[in-house]
């Protein structure tokens, strides 16, 4: 075994240059010798032409039980809404409401 030290080969900034020069020239040259492969659809052809099957969609039904729950949700706040808008807010105490709701957590966290 040799006591020589072996130096590691670095390059110039015109050798780095050239080699980078080369190499994106031969990316180039293959890039136009080879066409597109067959599943290949450039953004403006997305929606022209058949799609690959990993991109294909199905139409899904909407999730009626959700929307017919969200709808009586909804009536319930509009016929809320209505019913406080008839109430006087000075005959309304805060601090009441405040009060029974630190009581119904200590409730329900402890009980």
């Amino acid at each position: 075994m040799s006591n020589r030290a072996e130096l590691l080969d670095v390059e110039t900034e015109e050798e780095r240059q050239d080699r980078l020069q080369s190499l994106l020239e031969g990316l180039e040259a293959s890039r136009q010798r080879s066409p597109p492969p067959s599943d290949y659809h450039a953004s403006s052809d997305l929606l022209q032409g058949p799609r690959p099957p990993h991109l294909m969609t199905f139409p899904a039904a909407p999730p009626e039980h959700l929307l017919q729950r969200v709808h009586a949700f909804l009536q319930q706040l509009e016929a809320s809404n209505a019913a406080l808008a008839t109430v006087d807010s000075s005959s309304i105490d805060i601090e009441n409401f405040i009060f029974l709701g630190f009581i119904l957590i200590f409730f329900i966290l402890f009980f």
